[in-house]
Formats: structure tokens, sequence, C-alpha cells
């Protein structure tokens, strides 16, 4: 046979091989793993908790079970296709398909954490707008603001991207810094406060004599 028909035969085979791979591991993980995941968050109740935490109208259309599953689906996707690159003995794509799983798998835990800090943070903000003290109302979007700052620096982190440690370290330090002048302040409005409430007694106490 020519070696240039031998040739495009067996790169014709690689790409039906790949693209066949492709698609059945795009189908199981979106049909199967992502409809697996989903129902099994539905079952243990996290979108009724997350209604109940008023956090679901932060996900906007979506429900917390639906993101972790699309999240689930993807990573699924990235590892079936590089367990399937093993089996069909497709060595090119194992290097590539491995540090894309590492990588995929990184993003999904980053996205993760950013989530989790968001939510978190929109909880907080939310509470304290309900509480109908513009104080309040303020500290609560400025720990909103703080949670977020930290919880995007934490998600980069976990990127491992360079010069994060410095920048987790700064934050840290201006966070505890925050909160220390806060604790100042409240305890400087509480003493005040209470100075006044206490002249009021002792002047109503002299009068009484």
């Amino acid at each position: 046979m020519n070696p240039w028909l031998e040739f495009a035969k067996q790169v014709l085979i690689g790409f039906v091989v790949t693209m066949s791979v492709i698609v059945v591991a795009y189908l199981v993980s979106k049909h199967i793993i992502e409809k697996a995941v989903r129902l099994f968050l539905e079952s243990l109740g996290i979108d009724d908790i997350a209604k109940e935490l008023e956090i679901s109208k932060a996900l906007g259309r979506y429900k917390l079970s639906e993101i972790l599953a699309i999240a689930a689906r993807w990573y699924a996707f990235f590892y079936i296709l590089t367990a399937a690159a093993g089996v069909f003995n497709l060595q090119a794509l194992i290097p590539v398909l491995g540090m894309l799983l590492s990588f995929v798998g990184n993003v999904i835990a980053a996205a993760l954490i950013l989530l989790i800090f968001y939510l978190a943070g929109y909880y907080i903000k939310t509470k304290a707008q309900e509480s109908g003290s513009p104080s309040l109302a303020m500290l609560g979007e400025g720990g909103y603001l703080v949670i977020l700052f930290i919880g995007i620096v934490s998600a980069l982190k976990q990127l491992n991207l360079q010069g994060i440690d410095l920048i987790y370290q700064i934050i840290t330090i201006a966070v505890a810094a925050f909160f220390v002048s806060l604790s100042i302040a409240f305890g400087v409005a509480l003493g005040l406060a209470l100075k006044d409430k206490a002249a009021k007694e002792l002047e109503k106490l002299l009068e009484n004599k």
C-alpha cells in the first residue's frame, strides 16, 4: 500500500476515534454525571437551604444544585477524556489532557471558593440591610466587599498564580486592621452612649435627693 495512503488512513482513524471519544465523554458527563449530581444535591435539599438563607437570589436564574452539577460535568468530561485516551492508546493526547484535567480541576475549585465567599458576603449584606439600620447596612456592605475580595484572592491562590501569597498576606493584615478599627469605633460609641446615660441617671439621683 502507498505509504501516504497508509498515513492518511491512520490519521483518519485517529481523528474518528478522538472525535468519538469526545462526543461520548460529553454525552456521558452531561446526561449522566450532571443529572446524577444535580438529583443527589436536590435530594439533600441544598436548594431549599439556599432559599432559606436568602442567597438563592444571588444566583440569578440558576439553582445552587445546577451550578455544582455543571462544575461536576466539566470535570467529569475531562476526566473521561483522559481515561479514554489511555484506553485507546492516544499517546499524543494523554499529556495534554492530563494538564487540562489538572487546570480544569483548579479552575472549578477556584470558582467554588469564590462562590462560597460571594454567597457568604451576600448573606451578611442582605441581613444587614434588612435590619433597617443605616450604620449596619453600611457595615454589611463593607463586610460584603471585604469577604468578596478575600474570596477573589483565595480563588487566585488556588490557581497557583505568582505573587498571590504576598497579596493574600497584605489583605489579611488590612482586614485585621479594619476589624480592629471597627471594634475600637464601636467601643468608643458604646462608651459615649453609656456615659450620657450614666450622667442622666446621676442627675436624676441628685434631683431626688
